[in-house]
């Protein structure tokens, strides 16, 4: 199961009584955290005791009401366990699943609370959306720094043996390329394959505009260079890695 899965998994467990879609919080660890404490967070939110002990902590609730939501929990809990193994589905309709799912249960969470405790609920899921949306841009996808148009074009150089004047043509075509790819991680009107298209889109285009300005020469050794990363993503892909890899200029 992809890490991405897991933090969404992880995202069901935590915010479900809180009412906050999961589409906006899938793949971004809460801030601060490293892999170790997310790994510390998973394991505790899959337990549906440690869980109700959360929520009873975060939300005063009664021991009537632990009790009357403990069924909803574990039912929850078994739920994303089937989820979890279902490999008939791919990404997006995995995300549904779990929007879905995280609906129910937050719906019949709340039926439980009183009005104060429901005001607090509200609060925690204005603060996690305000949270979310002040690191969005530092989620999984953003464009690698190693890709700035600046050490691109020193790569390029260095192994195309560019001459001043390539690479007075070139950088603005990278510069171009950066400012669209920039775009794209917090453009939340595309879904992963639609991301994975414009990606390959930019791409072709930027290489169709570099080949002509290289010599013959160049353009062989480019050719190659492409051939040899992609092929290597994907050896990583028959592997079992996921993830949309960038293919360096």
């Amino acid at each position: 199961m992809s890490n991405s899965f897991k933090c969404f998994i992880v995202a069901s467990a935590l915010l479900s009584f809180y009412g906050i879609s999961l589409a906006e919080t899938m793949q971004q660890p809460p801030a601060g955290r490293g892999p170790a404490a997310m790994k510390k967070q998973r394991s505790e939110l899959s337990n549906p005791e440690k869980r109700l002990a959360l929520m009873k902590q975060t939300l005063s609730l009664t021991d009537d009401q632990v009790a009357r939501i403990r069924p909803i929990i574990v039912a929850e809990q078994a739920e994303l366990e089937k989820l979890r193994g279902d490999s008939t589905l791919n990404r997006d309709q995995r995300r549904v699943k779990l929007q879905e799912l995280n609906k129910g249960t937050s719906d019949n969470v709340r039926e439980l609370l009183t009005p104060e405790q429901q005001t607090k609920q509200d609060s925690i899921k204005a603060k996690i959306a305000e949270n979310r949306s002040k690191t969005r841009g530092a989620r999984p996808g953003a464009v690698p720094v190693e890709f700035t148009p600046e050490k691109r074009i020193v790569r390029l150089t260095e192994h195309l043996a560019l001459t001043l004047e390539q690479q007075d043509k070139i950088m603005p075509i990278l510069q171009d390329e950066y400012t669209q790819l920039k775009t794209l991680p917090g453009n939340d009107t595309y879904n992963r394959d639609q991301r994975r298209a414009k990606l390959q889109q930019l791409t072709q285009e930027t290489n169709s505009k570099i080949m002509p300005i290289l010599t013959p020469e160049q353009q062989k050794k480019y050719k190659e260079t492409r051939e040899k990363i992609i092929d290597r993503r994907s050896q990583k892909k028959r592997g079992g890695e996921k993830g949309l890899e960038r293919e360096p200029k």
